[in-house]
């Protein structure tokens, strides 16, 4: 499931090198995939096409020919066969752009498809709109939209010339005639042509001018599959190609041969590694030109290569003795130069001289999915080889494997899957390992190179993630909430917009706090910048002049956030008349916001809501709204700004929920929202079966929902998952609302939701758009097969997932009819990362049960369930133990004395609550050598609480300690992780100490002033702690704690709760209020009692000991009941 791969070299290996001979198939070539599809959408009849592959590149073009209209297409075999009922040519300008993301040889062969629409009459657009995702932005396609334009095709580059995305009218046709295109950049511009040549209006005589063609073997390739369908081509001297009209005629079964530029990578481990390796599907009779890779490069190198028309073999030297290649030209397999530079880089020379590689012919390559070249110098150059560029190629200096140093930051792989692929080659010789990171970019055209790599190449993996993580020991347990902190850009300044009275002073400066910024007031700004006053301008300019939407949209169109503050208008209404500063334009406000409210939305990228349950009864907010607002605000803008992205850690091994709401309205739920969220890892706001009151015409739909999220942020601090689930789907929401679907899912982004639901099934375009603007917003991409379309053993559900990869995450559900279909399931999960994937019905909740990332749960709190089948927390927890999943442990409270204490009550109403098997007891001892046989020799120990006498002598047992505990100087809590050495699992005792709060500046009173100044020592250098020798002194504390017994018969002088109003916290819990809590109440400071912070104490390590978020609610209400008692 991590992001990154570390492959391990088979040279530090036990056993060394595989001594078996490999053999395997590689996937469909992408080449052929996609030029098969185009021809046989255009051909007359039926053709059963097989072994397609099942890439983003091949969907692209899939999706654009149906768009098109261009054939009908059906899947048999479970998705193995791929049926095409050709269109003769038949194609409609489409009701939306074509996007193609990053798919090259979709977007060139499209392009000149689009001019053979004859005409728009009829459709919804006057052209046809062809794009891609921003590299696909910056990959040239002048030559070819040039030879095009001067066919008389109406083609018009949108953003920059030359490039995606680009505009095309219909205009009779494609026309044909004599094209002169320029193809020394790609050969894709030429097939582009060749392929819709036979449907011209005239007969095509194409000539290739500027030079040396690039990348002939494709060319032949294309020429060679339309000859196979039915098309004559001629080829005349000088780089011209005659081609007559007809239709391409469909055989009855299509077989796409496998990919010869995949089939380098286990062909070149054998070279690299000195083993055996056959690829059965790529020989001598190749269509492609990389066959050649085995005969012209590997045996050259110095590989034993033997080559038969439908299978090649290799065989390397041993490792160490792969030779240099003085010159190469691979013009004729330009994509594997970037196997042949990984080789290069460990070639020697028998007579010990520099072993240089200069590779010739791939100038093609500076415009692929990257600058295939640059990047291959510079990732190299990590590793210590030195490479460079050359016109048309690169040169590579042969290193000795021993001294190659893998980099710490990994291979950058550029989302190209080549490179990836490429460096995982070259990985299996670099000594400790290399990591080779966004690993998932080989699905372009290997979706499960990695398991080949594995399970049949024989290379160990393992997965790693190089980002930031929170440390479970240091940061009590809450390891399933993973903090980003990331430096503010302050070059970006944010700009809040709101009507009066909605707080933009307050809550301005509250934010320019929180992010360190200079909070500036753009009415005084204005009024001294221009010395005069607002009203003044207004009565003079007029309110157009003074509200500038372009400056704001160009503020955000440049990266900066423009914020829309929003509060219930009818709360504003109340104390606006008061402010003169500025006229009321003679009209109602609420007329004046109804108006306003589409000008703010216009121009903001960012939207919040201040919510306020009340007012008092001068109309102002109250300070303690006043203090969750500034809450919630603080919340949002560390999650806008990437700081704190309050995302669940779905990595740490630990199953992680969402629960699903299903109410109308959320404020008539209020009191039980907290207990329908207890161990959630994430709560999902279903937009689809909100219900806008009939009494709240005051408010837009969109409106009622952002305040509805306003609400369950209120109340509940877990991420939100922003879902619109459409009818199709098993929701509530029209299918035919792709405007208004996206509308919503834009404001879920702009209101800061930590996660969107997306369904695949709505546009390309629309979800492009909102994918490139998600944030710091997760997608959840989800397909609901309520149809049953997409059995789990079948390749159409290979497809969605694949389609799902525009997302953070991947949501397949499907219907179970049986306990079977849930094992069909876990086959398919298997292999997969990222993904969420269930059964409805009653038949698959034991996929439910199975699934370990974000698995949606319901509650009996809930007025129903969002799907059939949904569990409760509770149930799942419960059927896990049961199966064997998740184990009982025992959990101690270890000290003396011990017989009252709540810890018991505390803990096993968190485990109850949440359905875990566990059980926490008291261990009394008053030595603590008494508790060894509960600590090392039980396998169940799962934890313990410490306590007097133990603190410190418990720490001899322990494996670690945490720095709190070191810088305490004792434990207050263990808790067990299970690492993995030498191949076996170890258990390693930690010690934590959950008493620990971050203070500055202490004061310190003890009756013994000699251990008071042990203390100080003990954290000279963390702590700035002053010892005071008498309570008479004058000091002024913000802050009061009491680590002394209740009946001690202490007093603190009057003076030291004199000047300001502050807090006092007394640790002894019996009785409730003490002595000292009492005599502080009377001087108006805030009390803390000792019961208070054994809960939090005691909620911090349950969360230390389960990993989950502790039900708080029910802890609370159940250790208070008993305490009372």
């Amino acid at each position: 499931l991590a992001p990154e791969q570390l492959v391990l070299p088979v040279t530090e290996s036990a056993t060394g090198p595989t001594k078996e001979k490999v053999s395997l198939t590689t996937p469909g070539s992408k080449s052929i995939s996609n030029r098969a599809l185009l021809i046989a959408a255009l051909g007359s009849g039926t053709v059963r096409v097989k072994n397609l592959l099942h890439s983003d590149d091949t969907q692209f073009m899939l999706a654009a020919l149906k768009s098109l209209n261009a054939a009908d297409f059906e899947w048999e075999d479970n998705g193995e066969t791929l049926v095409v009922h050709g269109g003769c040519g038949r194609l409609n300008v489409p009701d939306k752009e074509l996007y193609v993301g990053n798919a090259g040889t979709a977007s060139r062969f499209l392009t000149t498809v689009l001019t053979m629409i004859p005409t728009n009459e009829g459709a919804k657009n006057s052209a046809a709109v062809l794009t891609g995702n921003a590299r696909m932005k910056q990959r040239p396609i002048a030559p070819l939209l040039d030879a095009l334009k001067a066919n008389q095709a109406q083609i018009v580059s949108t953003e920059k010339e030359g490039f995606l995305p680009i505009a095309v009218t219909p205009n009779g046709g494609f026309k044909g005639g004599r094209i002169e295109l320029a193809a020394s950049i790609s050969s894709q511009y030429v097939s582009s042509i060749l392929l819709c040549a036979p449907y011209a209006t005239e007969p095509v005589e194409l000539a290739l001018t500027g030079g040396q063609v690039i990348s002939q073997p494709y060319i032949d390739m294309t020429i060679a599959m339309m000859e196979s369908f039915g098309a004559q081509v001629e080829r005349l001297p000088e780089n011209t190609y005659r081609i007559k009209q007809t239709t391409y005629k469909n055989p009855e079964h299509y077989l796409v041969e496998s990919d010869a530029s995949s089939a380098t990578y286990p062909l070149a481990i054998a070279a690299i590694t000195g083993t055996t390796c056959t690829v059965t599907s790529i020989g001598s009779s190749s269509l492609q030109g990389d066959a050649g890779f085995a005969v012209n490069v590997l045996r050259p190198m110095g590989c034993t290569v033997v080559q038969t028309e439908t299978a090649t073999t290799v065989t390397g030297p041993p490792i160490g003795q792969l030779r240099p290649l003085p010159e190469i030209d691979m013009e004729t397999m330009t994509d594997a130069f970037l196997t042949a530079t990984v080789l290069a880089a460990v070639t020697s020379t028998e007579d010990k001289s520099e072993a240089i590689t200069r590779i010739h012919g791939i100038a093609n390559q500076r415009v692929k999915e990257c600058n295939r070249i640059a990047a291959m110098v510079h990732e190299l150059t990590k590793f210590g080889v030195q490479a460079s560029e050359l016109p048309d190629g690169i040169q590579i200096h042969g290193k000795a494997i021993k001294d190659l140093k893998s980099p710490k930051e990994g291979v950058h792989t550029y989302d190209d899957h080549r490179i990836a692929m490429s460096f995982s080659v070259f990985s299996t010789i670099v000594p400790h390992g290399t990591i080779v990171t966004d690993k998932k970019c080989v699905e372009k055209t290997w979706p499960t190179w990695w398991d080949d790599l594995e399970g049949k190449l024989g290379v160990r993996l393992n997965g790693v993630d190089l980002n930031p993580r929170l440390d479970q020991q240091h940061n009590l347990g809450r390891a399933q909430k993973p903090k980003t902190t990331q430096p503010v850009d302050r070059k970006k300044s944010m700009i809040i917009i709101g009507m009066r009275g909605t707080g933009k002073t307050t809550l301005g400066q509250h934010a320019a706090e929180v992010l360190g910024f200079q909070f500036v007031d753009v009415d005084q700004y204005f009024e001294k910048t221009l010395q005069t006053t607002i009203t003044e301008f207004i009565n003079t300019w007029g309110w157009d002049q003074f509200q500038n939407r372009q400056v704001l949209k160009k503020h955000h169109s440049q990266g900066g956030k423009v914020l829309h503050l929003v509060r219930d208008l009818s709360q504003v209404v109340k104390y606006l008349n008061r402010d003169k500063t500025r006229p009321m334009f003679g009209e109602d406000m609420l007329n004046v916001w109804s108006r306003r409210r589409t000008w703010y939305r216009e121009v903001c990228n960012y939207e919040f809501t201040a919510y306020a349950a009340s007012l008092l009864e001068n109309g102002f907010v109250s300070p303690t709204e006043w203090v969750a607002i500034k809450k919630d605000l603080q919340r949002y803008l560390n999650f806008i700004w990437g700081r704190d992205t309050n995302h669940v850690n779905t990595r740490q091994g630990l199953p992680t929920t969402f629960v699903s709401l299903t109410s109308k309205d959320l404020s008539g739920c209020l009191d039980t929202l907290v207990e329908v969220c207890e161990g959630a890892d994430a709560v999902e706001l279903r937009v689809d079966l909100l219900k806008k009151p009939e009494e709240r015409e005051d408010i837009s739909d969109i409106e009622y929902v952002g305040e509805q999220l306003a609400l369950l942020r209120r109340t509940v601090s877990i991420p939100v998952i922003f879902t619109v689930r459409s009818q199709g789907q098993a929701g509530a929401f029209s299918d035919n609302d792709e405007t208004g679907m996206f509308e919503l899912l834009t404001w879920g982004q702009r209101w800061g939701c930590e996660y969107l639901d997306v369904e695949m099934c709505w546009g390309s375009a629309a979800i492009e758009k909102l994918v490139a603007q998600k944030g710091s917003s997760l997608i959840i991409s989800s397909w609901h097969d309520v149809q049953k379309v997409t059995p789990w053993d079948g390749k159409a559900i290979e497809a969605k997932y694949e389609l799902g990869q525009f997302g953070d995450y991947v949501k397949l559900v499907g219907v179970a009819e049986s306990i079977h279909d849930n094992y069909k399931l876990e086959a398919f999960r298997a292999s997969k990362q990222n993904l969420i994937a269930i059964n409805m019905g009653a038949a698959g909740q034991l996929s439910r049960v199975l699934n370990e990332c974000l698995t949606p749960i319901t509650h009996p709190a809930l007025p129903s369930k969002a799907a059939p089948g949904q569990l409760s927390l509770k149930e799942i927890n419960k059927t896990r133990h049961l199966i064997g999943l998740l184990p009982a442990q025992s959990y101690w409270l270890i000290g003396t004395p011990i017989q009252h204490s709540m810890s018991p009550t505390l803990h096993n109403t968190g485990f109850e609550t949440l359905g875990l098997p566990h059980r926490y007891g008291l261990l009394e001892c008053h030595m603590v050598e008494y508790a060894e046989d509960a600590i090392l020799k039980d396998p169940h120990f799962g934890g313990a609480s410490v306590t007097i006498p133990h603190k410190v002598s418990v720490m001899k047992y322990l494996n670690e300690v945490t720095e709190n505990a070191k810088m305490i100087g004792a434990v207050n809590t263990i808790f067990v992780r299970e690492t993995l050495e030498n191949g076996e699992k170890k258990r390693v005792f930690v010690g934590e100490n959950t008493d620990y709060m971050g203070i500055e500046k202490i004061y310190l009173w003890n009756r013994t002033s000699a251990k008071a100044y042990d203390l100080q020592k003990a954290f000279e250098g963390s702590i700035d702690i002053h010892v005071i020798e008498s309570l008479e002194e004058k000091i002024n504390p913000g802050v009061i704690i009491s680590t002394v017994p209740a009946d001690s018969g202490i007093e603190l002088p009057e003076h030291l709760f004199g000047g300001i109003k502050g807090i006092i916290c007394d640790m002894a819990y019996k009785p409730r209020r003490t002595k000292l809590l009492l005599q502080a109440e009377r001087k108006g400071w805030s009390c803390v009692e000792g019961i208070e912070v054994l809960i939090a104490q005691g909620i911090a390590q349950f969360e230390i000991w389960t990993g989950k978020r502790a039900p708080n609610h029910k802890i609370e209400e159940e250790v208070l009941r008993k305490y009372e008692l």
